[in-house]
């Protein structure tokens, strides 16, 4: 509380409120925003506390607005809509002040991994300083932090097709990732340097599932033409650590991408032999600063040379 004793409203804790609206129940807007349940929640009573009244009636079925929360509920979509045009007319300020660009990074896509590509970017805007965002950190999911690019971090790095990406960003691509399987070391797979389309035949597979992506769509496709019968089991939209911990099951490989390390003890990846690949690059927001526009264009030319 400040000011008086004014609460101060927490926009991205106001987004997840309008979340919990429209989906019904902290467990079904965790699943449509890629959070927690337990995230979800922490939020909203972070977000009561704050303003001091109680916005949700608990019940076995999910949850119902309150007299006040129904007010919120009103007045929340033009709050956001406001602060993300404030957000957007103070980033235009482009002062004597250095340009910190705030880049997300994850276990899976390592900003680490551009760092030639940064260094050449300082050396030619020398007032422009990069903070690296751990994506772990955020309470903010995919596809959400597509959608809020901009607020917490204002670059991605990571494929984009294979996963749920959407078309209203920019993409910078930096190279083309190609499908891999991880499995565990002990499977009969893992005995194979390659993995052809054959070998899938009869095994269980975990990727995601079928019409999420216009890439793994093609897989599907193909394995069909080809005739080859696996057993599909469901994996994220998007792929996270929990992911690989979850899919990864004796005799079960996880479909990846050779630009994702081997990341858990005891497993191994192989090459997958299918005509499918990924562009690999960089993501920022579709309406872009004076800053980011300076940024992206060094970028392409990097790209482009």
């Amino acid at each position: 509380m400040v000011n008086g004793g004014m609460a101060m409203l927490d926009m991205m804790s106001l987004a997840i409120f309008e979340l919990v609206v429209t989906n019904g129940s902290f467990t079904q807007a965790a699943a449509h925003g890629y959070l927690t349940p337990p995230a979800v929640k922490r939020r909203i009573e972070e977000l009561e506390k704050q303003i001091g009244v109680t916005l949700f009636l608990r019940t076995a079925q999910g949850v119902q607005l309150t007299a006040a929360g129904k007010l919120l509920h009103q007045q929340a979509p033009a709050l956001i809509n406001h602060s993300e045009s404030l957000l957007k007319q103070v980033q235009h300020y482009t002062g004597s002040q250095a340009k910190v660009i705030r880049i997300g990074t994850s276990t899976l896509n390592p900003a680490s991994r551009q760092s030639a590509l940064w260094a050449e970017v300082s050396r030619q805007l020398p007032d422009y300083r990069f903070q690296f965002i751990p994506l772990e950190t955020l309470n903010m999911g995919f596809p959400m932090l597509y959608q809020h690019l901009g607020e917490q971090v204002d670059l991605l790095v990571g494929p984009s097709g294979f996963q749920q990406t959407p078309s209203h960003i920019h993409f910078y691509q930096l190279a083309t990732a190609k499908l891999t399987l991880t499995m565990c070391q002990t499977d009969a797979l893992a005995r194979q340097a390659v993995i052809q389309p054959d070998d899938l035949v009869g095994t269980k597979l975990a990727l995601i599932p079928q019409y999420e992506s216009n890439a793994i769509d093609q897989v599907y496709d193909y394995l069909a033409q080809a005739q080859i019968k696996f057993t599909a089991m469901a994996a994220d939209a998007h792929y996270t650590i929990e992911t690989f911990n979850r899919d990864i099951l004796p005799n079960q490989p996880l479909l990846t991408l050779d630009c994702w390390p081997a990341i858990l003890p005891g497993t191994v990846t192989r090459p997958l032999n299918l005509p499918v690949s990924i562009p690999y690059g960089i993501m920022a927001p579709l309406k872009l600063t004076p800053a980011m526009v300076k940024l992206t264009n060094v970028v392409q030319q990097i790209i482009d040379n």
